[in-house]
């Protein structure tokens, strides 16, 4: 399964809050960019799907952009 990892790519670059601080959407899209990964299985088997990856790099770079 092929997951679009441009936004996650993007994060990475991204200013992460005035003290670098890795919140728990990190890791998610972290754990997801990891193609075949056992914690990626394990999010898809939760219903985590690419939209929700996409959802939330969304959410994290309007909130990542105020800081």
């Amino acid at each position: 399964m092929q997951v679009a990892t441009a936004p996650v790519t993007e994060l990475k670059s991204a200013k992460k809050g005035e003290d670098g601080e890795i919140t728990v959407c990190y890791l998610v899209l972290g754990i997801w960019s990891e193609n075949e990964s056992p914690g990626h299985n394990v999010l898809a088997a939760l219903g985590f799907d690419s939209e929700n990856a996409k959802e939330l790099s969304k959410i994290i770079w309007r909130v990542g952009t105020r800081v």
